[in-house]
């Protein structure tokens, strides 16, 4: 098998290559990773127990179309230059979202670099969120 496993990894050394290229890649990502994620049901109870923030860094219409109450509109493109937005909250829970996940984890690693201390995802976004039938505001 070791010998196959070789024979292998010899003819198709690309292919290997761009294997564990990738591999690394995700590993690299994963460490990388800002304080991990939260299900909707944790979200709510750091909000009642830890008066955590919510902020909403999608666009301005995706944010008067429906957001968490009381969220923070901060878009994903202003985060490094705006975070200042957020006042004095640094010791503050701050729950980032977006519709679905991706722009909220890059928007939790800025905040997390310019000094937030406790920055989390909200896990599936605010599309997770509606699923688990949560409260939604219209409007400003």
């Amino acid at each position: 098998m070791t010998a196959q496993l070789i024979e292998f990894a010899t003819h198709n050394w690309l292919l290997v290559g761009a294997f564990f290229f990738v591999l690394t890649l995700l590993i690299i990502n994963l460490l990388q990773d800002t304080g991990g994620g939260l299900s909707p049901q944790q979200a709510v109870q750091l909000f009642n127990k830890e008066d955590a923030l919510a902020v909403d860094v999608r666009s301005e219409a995706e944010y008067r179309n429906g957001h968490i109450l009381d969220a923070v509109h901060l878009p994903v493109g202003d985060v490094r230059s705006g975070h200042g937005k957020l006042g004095k909250n640094l010791a503050r829970p701050l729950i980032v979202y977006c519709e679905s996940g991706p722009r909220a984890s890059i928007a939790a690693k800025d905040l997390k670099r310019a000094g937030f201390e406790k920055v989390f995802r909200l896990q599936g976004g605010l599309a997770a969120w509606r699923n688990e039938n949560l409260p939604v505001q219209s409007g400003k």
